[in-house]
């Protein structure tokens, strides 16, 4: 990355690789998972120029205890980057998060299977002090969000379900959470479709407690420009808060926009949508004011200054649908 957002390619770069569109860094090794959803790729990161080498293969499924075909549905680290949880899913929907200890080093120690029932959804999002995760689903159409506790070794407790709807919920609406972020000014907002049938994606708010439960922050709701389809299926929609929590972008079929949290958990429009004919899959920040979105076949990079987005030089950039971003958040 140059001062300016342009990016100039690392050392034999693109790699060959069967990896599938999972990708999370630790700033020592990138993690990903091959295109079969069972095996899980580590890659070290030479720190002199960013350049990468494969470096271990292990079983991502291991330690599953309900093994039945399951695959890898997303991968997330902790914000100390010391552990790894592998989301895994099968066709009948049961499913569980896998618990792996890595750090510097590219060895990844599989430490727990934490099983459950229908409580897959989108890889975990952690709260400032690392103590809770978040993640939700619309099973059989009924708004689900659920949390994890986190201990010090990096294991989980079982989830814990939120109840509640989101922070407004029309009579007759049976909406769908689609993507999680938590802002480091302690809030979790969660982009959603309004309805099973799908409809213009929505994103509301919830103040996070210091027990890991949530509190929602009424009239927070507001419209992006995407669209999601039935049960939010064809039509990824991606929210992610830049590092100080004050800046949400939410990236989908409309294209790119960005939102500022007020101090109440209150979201306002900083500016109307860019690239709107774009179909995003991937949105991500870094510590210097720049913003990554990616397509299925492309990175867009732009410069923030004030809310307003303007394109670097060079983006966009040939890429893919996976995006892991350093600094980290």
């Amino acid at each position: 990355m140059n001062s300016d957002g342009s990016l100039s390619p690392v050392p034999n770069s693109p790699y060959t690789s069967a990896t599938d569109n999972y990708i999370v860094t630790n700033g020592s090794n990138v993690y990903t998972v091959n295109s079969g959803g069972t095996e899980l790729e580590v890659y070290s990161i030479k720190a002199s120029d960013g350049s990468l080498a494969l470096a271990n293969t292990t079983n991502a499924i291991a330690g599953n205890t309900s093994f039945s075909g399951d695959i890898v549905g997303g991968l997330s680290l902790d914000h100390t980057g010391a552990s790894l949880y592998i989301g895994e899913i099968d066709s009948s929907g049961d499913d569980g998060q896998n618990v792996w200890s890595v750090g510097n080093s590219p060895s990844a120690t599989q430490v727990q299977w934490d099983g459950g029932s229908e409580v897959f959804g989108p890889p975990l999002v952690w709260s400032p002090n690392n103590l809770y995760a978040y993640s939700g689903n619309c099973y059989h159409a009924a708004w689900t969000l659920f949390s994890y506790t986190r201990a010090s070794n990096g294991t989980l407790t079982s989830p814990n379900f939120l109840t509640g709807g989101p922070p407004v919920l029309t009579q007759g609406d049976m909406p769908c959470p689609l993507a999680f972020a938590v802002s480091a000014k302690g809030f979790l907002a969660v982009a959603y479709s309004p309805t099973p049938q799908g409809g213009q994606v929505m994103i509301g708010t919830y103040a996070l407690n210091n027990d890991g439960t949530l509190t929602p922050i009424s009239g927070s709701q507001v419209t992006t420009a995407s669209n999601s389809g039935a049960n939010g299926g064809n039509a990824p929609v991606a929210i992610n808060f830049d590092p100080t929590g004050t800046y949400l972008a939410a990236a989908g079929n409309g294209g790119i926009q960005t939102f500022t949290l007020g101090s109440t958990g209150l979201l306002s429009p900083v500016s109307s949508p860019i690239d709107a004919a774009t179909n995003f899959q991937n949105v991500a920040w870094d510590k210097s004011n720049h913003v990554f979105a990616t397509t299925t076949n492309q990175l867009y990079v732009w410069n923030f200054a004030k809310g307003t987005l303007t394109p670097a030089t060079g983006s966009p950039y040939g890429g893919g649908t996976g995006l892991a971003v350093l600094p980290l958040q």
